[in-house]
């Protein structure tokens, strides 16, 4: 099948992030069902991929660098705030899945594109459960 949708600006591709950041990570989101979308988060992925892929083939490694911190400053990120209390009242839902598997793979999914060790993304649920 033919793509549905094709970017070749890495401008153009920044803004459609910053549009799904705003779905994902906004503090009181006007479509609660965003956060929570397996859709959103695949969306996530797929432009934080490209983003890296289009600073690898322009050759800008400091760029690349950068993005790959970025990937990985959840622990630090202004978004965080965000992201517990959005797992806190999904917690308090009945779709919260039981199994810590399935709790693991929804959170990973949460926090898309950003990347957690195990242990933070354990700590994110303990956080979320807590009463």
């Amino acid at each position: 099948m033919k793509p549905l949708l094709e970017i070749s600006d890495p401008i153009e591709l920044l803004a459609l992030w910053r549009l799904v950041a705003e779905a994902k990570f906004q503090e009181n989101p006007d479509d609660i069902d965003l956060w929570g979308s397996p859709f959103v988060h695949s969306l996530a992925r797929k432009i934080s991929d490209a983003m890296l892929e289009a600073y690898r083939i322009a050759g800008k490694s400091g760029d690349v660098e950068r993005h790959l911190q970025w990937l990985n400053s959840l622990p630090n990120n202004v978004v965080l705030p965000t992201v517990k209390a959005q797992l806190k009242r999904d917690a308090q839902s009945r779709d919260w899945p039981s199994a810590f598997e399935e709790k693991a793979a929804y959170v990973e999914g949460c926090i898309a594109p950003f990347l957690a060790t195990k242990e933070f993304v354990r700590q994110l649920i303990d956080d979320a459960e807590a009463p």
